[in-house]
């Protein structure tokens, strides 16, 4: 009986990790269950295990390490997720505009983009823990700071989650700063045609899954707001604001390569009607220019005009299906 085909998946490669989970093969669904539900499960037992039996724990710390491992696991299966998608996005574009398969090697993350996220990130969160602490006892400093981490579920949340949480989320930021330049590298290369513009959405396609991504990420939050602890308030304070932003700027990026798109595809639009335009006024050989030269002969007054009235019809914005 021959085996699950392991799959190559350029933008995960070099990612440990990610890049073994990839390679089982396992569906959207198992990875959910894997990932999200093992990445809580996971927490709330470690948690159970190195506080848990510490007088004044407390329950709060509980939420927070389901919530981190949540978030843990969310973003390691979304990295996954937009990794296969959009490879799956610029192979479906090969047919018709095989030109952009250079754009599948830059999917790739280098090595030192990679460390340098996941490293960024992690000091990042690290620091946003540290800061939330020193605002919320501003009369005590650094001896509060010192109290705070002397907390019996400090050392796994805020020495171990929390910089995980920062790494998994550089290598997501990793993943959209390959995936962009890909997109922007396919957007600027494709022959456009203005037959085929319902197969360029692809390029559209990732922008989508981050706004989708960013909806699921940002459903998690509420929650913690409702927890009575002083601390874990000022950093979701900290913490959402920056996470919005941070969609934000991503959306932006990946709106980048559709944007440039929708320029070319309004430049091809023009030149097609330009040929249409020549033709009506009796240049017999404009239409041997277009996409249907190879009727450019047979072509009549009725049926230029039904053509001009056609490109004039077609959205400038390759993101028609949406």
């Amino acid at each position: 009986m021959a085996g699950k085909a392991k799959l190559d998946i350029a933008g995960l490669r070099g990612v440990w990790g990610l890049e073994q989970l990839e390679r089982t093969g396992l569906g959207a669904g198992k990875l959910a269950r894997i990932l999200v539900g093992g990445g809580i499960a996971a927490s709330v037992l470690l948690y159970a295990l190195l506080a848990r039996g510490v007088p004044g724990a407390g329950w709060v710390p509980f939420w927070v390490a389901a919530f981190l491992g949540s978030i843990i696991g969310v973003t390691a299966l979304a990295t996954i997720a937009l990794a296969r998608s959009t490879q799956a996005d610029l192979e479906g574009l090969l047919p018709v505009a095989p030109e952009v398969s250079p754009a599948l090697a830059l999917l790739n993350p280098s090595r030192g983009l990679l460390a340098a996220l996941v490293m960024l990130m992690s000091l990042m969160n690290l620091l946003a823990v540290n800061v939330s602490a020193l605002m919320t006892m501003p009369d005590r400093g650094m001896e509060g700071l010192v109290a705070y981490w002397s907390q019996p579920w400090a050392f796994f949340i805020v020495l171990v989650q929390t910089p995980l949480a920062g790494g998994i989320q550089g290598v997501l930021y990793s993943t959209f700063a390959t995936q962009v330049r890909a997109l922007t590298h396919a957007a600027r290369r494709i022959d456009v045609d203005v037959l085929e513009l319902d197969q360029y959405p692809r390029v559209a396609n990732p922008m989508v899954r981050v706004v989708v991504f960013g909806i699921v990420l940002l459903s998690l939050f509420p929650g913690l707001f409702v927890l009575e602890d002083s601390i874990l308030d000022r950093i979701m304070s900290l913490v959402t604001p920056v996470t919005v932003l941070t969609l934000l700027v991503v959306i932006g990026a990946y709106g980048y390569p559709v944007w440039i798109l929708k320029k070319r595809i309004r430049a091809a639009k023009d030149a097609e009607l330009g040929y249409v335009f020549r033709s009506l006024r009796g240049d017999t050989d404009a239409m041997t220019h277009s996409r249907i030269a190879g009727r450019a002969g047979s072509l009549t007054f009725s049926e230029l005009l039904d053509y001009r009235a056609f490109i004039e019809s077609l959205w400038d914005w390759p993101v028609a299906p949406y």
